[in-house]
């Protein structure tokens, strides 16, 4: 037997009590306040017919049931929130995952390796301050050509603008990469 029910039917018990114990004072005509005021259990509804109501409907707005007995923590009002099962619809498991066959560092499948980049930008910042400001800053109508510690210079270096490097090539950045290539014609 649930709490709710219990509590209904010791209330409909002192209901009945409390209409004998009327009745016993009304008959006997003598004047004893009762200490608890409630109105008449038998209201008249418009259409004419009697409806009893219980004394607990009168007492307890359905509001009232709502109401908590305890106070919530603050640990289990967040884990209610935002627990495992809330966040599990916005967990996204990342099956194109791969390895970065450079570096051996993880990355999404069709994107750059994040550590294969920071090189190159290291490496950029790098050429860039060899460069000088001079040349950052205003467009130069030659081309600009990188040279390596341990590298010659190549021979068609005329009409070129050659910047030395004080430090060795790094294994990933070839030299292939700094020769032109001509569009093929399809």
């Amino acid at each position: 037997m649930s709490l709710l029910s219990r509590l209904h039917l010791s209330v409909q018990r002192l209901e009945l009590y409390l209409q004998k114990l009327t009745a016993t004072y009304i008959n006997n005509q003598t004047h004893f306040g009762l200490a608890l005021d409630t109105p008449p259990t038998n209201e008249r509804l418009d259409n004419g017919n009697t409806q009893q109501r219980s004394i607990l409907d009168q007492i307890f707005s359905p509001i009232d049931y709502a109401v908590p007995k305890f106070r919530r923590s603050r640990e289990r009002r967040m884990t209610r929130q935002f627990g495992k099962h809330q966040m599990e619809r916005y967990i996204d498991i990342k099956k194109s995952l791969i390895m970065c066959l450079e570096c051996g560092h993880w990355h999404e499948k069709r994107t750059i390796c994040g550590s294969c980049y920071e090189r190159v930008r290291e490496e950029t910042k790098e050429m860039k301050k060899e460069l000088g400001e001079a040349m950052e800053y205003t467009p130069d109508q030659k081309e600009v050509m990188f040279v390596y510690d341990g590298e010659d210079k190549p021979p068609t270096f005329e009409g070129k603008h050659i910047v030395e490097m004080k430090k060795p090539r790094p294994k990933w950045f070839a030299d292939a990469l700094l020769t032109k290539v001509k569009p093929s014609n399809n």
